[in-house]
């Protein structure tokens, strides 16, 4: 839980996936702000622009598997090829104990790339987000206006305290530049714009 008092920050138990339901970023057809959401019946991802109001296609990626013998001398193949962009009828795999190639049929199950702290580019369609901007040689970068928030309370507060003894919290990951105290003011200005981002 966080404090009100903005010279101190709690934290409290967020991490990343906390701030996930909902992406800001920008339409690529007409580069105005727009949103990729969770939806809470289908659990999907959707791509809203409020401005064009065009659509895009998720980025369906598969983990491709192929558990089966080889017809040549019985040895069992078992491959998992995660993030594969196109579902193929066979593969060609080659058996690591008789060298022989072979024709195999994979499974796929569908999946999309995993968040990672990267920034920049929401991991669901691909888009650019809307909150991001250069800080020297890094970028501050925030999912949607809630985690700018977050980030906002822990760059102004002069004293951080750890309250998840289990876990490390968002924050406890976050890159040096934002920790730096001697940024703090330039942080603070830089996410002002961004909050008024339009």
């Amino acid at each position: 839980m966080e404090d009100k008092n903005p010279s101190r920050f709690t934290g409290g138990p967020r991490t990343i996936y906390s701030f996930t339901n909902t992406f800001v970023v920008e339409c690529p057809h007409c580069r105005n702000r727009a949103e990729v959401r969770k939806n809470s019946v289908s659990g999907q991802y959707e791509f809203h622009c409020y401005a064009c109001h065009r659509c895009l296609a998720q980025r369906m990626l598969y983990t491709l598997s192929v558990n089966q013998y080889c017809p040549d001398c019985g040895y069992r193949l078992k491959v998992n090829l995660p993030a594969v962009k196109q579902k193929t009828s066979f593969i060609r795999l080659t058996c690591p104990d008789c060298d022989h190639t072979n024709k195999f049929t994979p499974t796929y199950e569908g999946c999309v790339l995993p968040i990672a702290q990267g920034g920049e580019i929401e991991p669901h369609f691909g888009t650019e987000l809307w909150l991001q901007v250069p800080f020297g040689a890094d970028t501050l970068w925030a999912y949607n206006y809630e985690h700018l928030q977050h980030l906002k309370q822990y760059v102004q507060a002069k004293l951080r305290q750890r309250q998840a003894p289990d876990f490390s919290p968002m924050v406890e990951r976050l890159p040096t530049f934002i920790k730096s105290a001697k940024n703090r003011d330039s942080l603070l200005a830089a996410i002002e714009r961004l909050t008024l981002k339009k």
